[in-house]
């Protein structure tokens, strides 16, 4: 029961002005980043919306912009010294798991609700789905078949997935630094670290174990299904393995305070 008052505190400090923001400014820098290379003749909703993912401005919405909404908030926290009250209150490990999923659902809908209205943007001026080659080949298949619907589901469900993962990483950071720059350094220098470390042991950069593949890129696999599937459990495994390591880090900084 603890768990659950923490958990609704924590919800309530999610929907705010900054998440109506960020959700807004996502299909703002996207638009602007295929703005040049617009034609509705020559591409559809789905085209042009794979083309701005794959271009440099995901490096600030896909690894910065899930950060900002919720993730600082600990740092915020921290600086107040409202954490020793909270952890009395309900826990240490509450405390921090309640963190973390809640800043996990702050990512997944800046990602989810602001591809949504990327796509509902792009509609406007394009067809949703033109040509093959348009959609990710992971999920082309459901596009090419009919089921357009199914096909945007899956692909926004994916990177929102990707969101919930970096603002998960971006509020660790603030445990373990105390630091709002950390947390929202932190996703990026990650995976540019991870990809470093892992070069000479994951050779196929479409592997599910290339960190470039947890965030903005897709693994292939043989269906949809079994993407987004393996794309789910990564993101649980991840999870886990950051609240452990969170609640952990947590208790250190706590009998330090």
């Amino acid at each position: 029961m603890r768990f659950l008052y923490l958990f609704r505190i924590q919800l309530r400090q999610v929907f705010s002005l900054r998440l109506c923001l960020a959700m807004l400014l996502f299909p703002l820098l996207h638009l602007a980043s295929v703005a040049g290379d617009w034609d509705p003749h020559r591409g559809s909703a789905c085209y042009y919306f794979s083309l701005s993912v794959g271009s440099g401005v995901a490096y600030l919405t896909f690894y910065i912009l899930p950060v900002l909404p919720f993730a600082m908030s600990l740092s915020q926290e921290w600086e107040s010294h409202a954490v020793p009250y909270w952890v009395v209150r309900g826990g240490t490990a509450r405390y921090t798991v309640s963190k973390l999923l809640a800043s996990a659902i702050s990512g997944f809908l800046v990602i989810g609700l602001g591809s949504l209205l990327l796509v509902l943007c792009s509609r406007m001026a394009a067809p949703a789905f033109w040509n093959p080659g348009d959609a990710p080949e992971q999920y082309e298949q459901l596009f090419l078949t009919g089921n357009q619907f199914l096909g945007w589901l899956l692909l926004i469900t994916h990177y929102a997935l990707s969101g919930a993962l970096v603002a998960m990483v971006g509020m660790f950071a603030s445990i373990v630094f105390r630091s709002s720059y950390a947390a929202a350094a932190a996703p990026i220098c990650g995976v540019f670290l991870l990809s470093r470390l892992l070069s000479d042991v994951v050779r196929d950069v479409n592997s599910i174990f290339w960190p470039f593949t947890w965030v903005t890129a897709i693994h292939l696999a043989e269906t949809p299904w079994q993407t987004i599937a393996e794309k789910l459990v990564l993101v649980l495994v991840l999870g886990a393995v950051v609240c452990l390591s969170g609640v952990s880090c947590m208790k250190r900084r706590v009998r330090r305070a």
